[in-house]
């Protein structure tokens, strides 16, 4: 497990899970062509979706796939206010 980097850029569909509750966000992606890179929701946008929806405590889950691969990252795993990239997906394709 890797510490994320809570502005870490997200792929196309975005699920964040908390305290029985899910959160499916899809992206409208649009390139940053100052930056070389897409605009997207972030770790850290995720964080605050989970407050606005009644987060306080725990662990939050975020899976974040595209048509061929994505990542899984959990907050609070450790009681600690960091995010962790735990793992890869293939994707929904």
């Amino acid at each position: 497990m890797e510490i994320a980097d809570k502005d870490t850029n997200l792929w196309e569909n975005v699920k964040i899970i908390f305290e029985d509750k899910c959160i499916n966000l899809f992206n409208n992606i649009e390139p940053d062509y100052d930056n070389n890179c897409f605009k997207g929701y972030t770790l850290n946008d995720c964080l605050n979706i989970a407050k606005e929806n009644g987060y306080k405590k725990g662990t939050i889950l975020v899976l974040s796939e595209s048509y061929l691969d994505g990542e899984v990252y959990r907050y609070g795993n450790y009681l600690d206010n960091e995010w962790y990239r735990i793992g890869k997906l293939a994707g929904f394709a």
